[in-house]
């Protein structure tokens, strides 16, 4: 589990991919597959007519006083430009358990922001600029993600990231065989995992503060066809990536070096 909030008023679409082929489309590479979330454009906000809308969630539980706010302000200025901007931010302190005591959880105020800049250059070409700035707070959670098993014991696991992105898409309407995106981005993220047992093997060996950086280049293309009664979807495309890890804090018996992938 995570308590990074997404507003489900910024998805445009998800998309639940099985299996290690399909999660490494969008980098991850787990083996059981990824979950593949694409947020809307300024435009789907304003139902594509040049005007602003504003946008505003509110929520709270009563469980460790939490809260949480989402504002999304959208503005199209054209026809063929849009913006969209959204501060999103979810507070919690220490949590009961069900008999009304204090579980020890850290409590958190992470907030997040949205922002993005498209440009239809014509009906079939756009140009389109985000940048994601988000924290998140994972509280008694396994450290091996991937696995969801407490094998190497439970941590907090505190995360500070920034994404931004150019991409271009090509989809000319009538053909259904095109449906192009070359995309960059660079990512930073900022780890800190603190272990809940001071003898697990997390806070023998993986404990501790990290830096993460990402260059990724991507062009792939989706084309979508018939034979028969049978509907066909077929990716293709080219992956470079590389990630450089620096560690900045961790214990004396770390077994994960500093160094590129």
């Amino acid at each position: 589990p995570t308590d990074k909030l997404v507003d489900p008023g910024l998805l445009k679409s998800v998309s639940v991919l099985t299996g290690p082929l399909a999660s490494l489309e969008h980098g991850s590479g787990i083996a059981g597959g990824t979950v593949a979330m694409r947020t809307i454009d300024g435009a789907d906000l304003t139902g594509d007519t040049p005007g602003m809308r504003f946008r505003q969630l509110l929520g709270a539980s009563s469980n460790g006083r939490g809260w949480v706010t989402s504002s999304t302000f959208a503005w199209q200025p054209s026809r063929r430009v849009d913006f969209l901007l959204n501060h999103t931010r979810r507070a919690r302190d220490e949590p009961k358990d069900g008999a009304g005591v204090a579980t020890g959880a850290v409590g958190f105020n992470v907030p997040s922001i949205l922002f993005k800049a498209r440009l239809r250059l014509d009906d079939a070409h756009s140009l389109t600029f985000s940048l994601d700035r988000s924290t998140s707070a994972e509280r008694d959670v396994p450290y091996g993600q991937s696995t969801g098993t407490a094998t190497f014991g439970n941590v907090n696991r505190d995360r500070q990231g920034t994404v931004g992105a150019l991409a271009w898409n090509w989809d000319p309407a009538g053909n259904d065989l095109i449906d192009m995106e070359l995309r960059a981005s660079r990512s930073r993220q900022r780890i800190d995992v603190t272990a809940i047992d001071p003898g697990s093997f997390a806070a023998r060996l993986w404990a501790g503060l990290y830096d993460l950086e990402q260059d990724r280049v991507t062009l792939k293309n989706t084309a979508r066809f018939d034979t028969g009664p049978v509907r066909h979807t077929l990716r293709a495309g080219l992956d470079w990536s590389q990630q450089e890890k620096t560690m900045l804090r961790a214990p004396a018996t770390n077994t994960t070096p500093s160094g590129k992938l």
